[in-house]
């Protein structure tokens, strides 16, 4: 308890990896919903493509991917830092 008030402990990864998780499963519901529902592009037409849902699934989280590694980097250095220094 004394390293989380000391701010040796960092909640931030944890927090990253959970809005990651939901972030993920919403891309795949999104592609879900694209894929099966009849109207949710083209109100003209009334049709989306299925091949869009299918993109959305497959390739829609990799920029949120990208993302939140590059997030996780920084606390992944952090802790490589701290490592070292606590080195006798």
């Amino acid at each position: 308890m004394g390293d989380f008030f000391d701010f040796r402990s960092m909640i931030t990864p944890m927090i990253l990896k959970i809005v990651f998780a939901v972030l993920f499963f919403g891309v795949i519901a999104l592609g879900g919903y694209v894929l099966f529902n009849p109207n949710p592009m083209n109100p003209v037409t009334g049709e989306a493509p299925q091949w869009v849902g299918i993109l959305i699934i497959l390739f829609g989280w990799v920029p949120i991917r990208i993302m939140f590694e590059i997030a996780i980097l920084n606390f992944s250095i952090h802790d490589e830092l701290v490592k070292i220094s606590n080195k006798p």
